[in-house]
């Protein structure tokens, strides 16, 4: 009802006032005014759309970094922790001969030594 209402009080304004070719210029200029300051703003909210979404993005990759971190560290823990208790495992085959701790540490590093290939001459 307010839009009736509106266009009834701009179509009696039409009619008592006759426009003039300066009055046609003006609202054209002004629409074209108008058209370009609504434009520049959405180029404006558009940019600024963009920069969120980027730092959006950017926020995201970060996380997901620090996610893919995480994991290789936890799986780099248990591998290590694997190893270990391998080691620990050689480790007591060797004292279930019945040697000491000193021959013990001695054949494990003469075990590991003797895995390391020698430079041929």
């Amino acid at each position: 009802d307010l839009a009736k209402d509106a266009a009834a009080v701009t179509d009696a304004a039409a009619a008592a006032t006759p426009e003039t070719s300066e009055d046609v210029a003006a609202t054209k200029i002004q629409a074209m005014h108008r058209g370009n300051a609504v434009r520049k703003d959405l180029a404006k909210d558009a940019a600024a759309a963009d920069t969120a979404t980027e730092a959006t993005e950017a926020a995201v990759g970060t996380s997901e970094d620090a996610a893919a971190a995480k994991i290789q560290a936890v799986y780099r823990g248990n591998a290590a922790r694997k190893d270990v208790a391998k080691d620990a495992a050689t480790a007591d085959i060797v004292t279930a001969d019945g040697a000491d701790a000193a021959s013990r540490s001695e054949h494990v590093v003469a075990t590991r030594i003797e895995d390391v290939p020698l430079p041929s001459t």
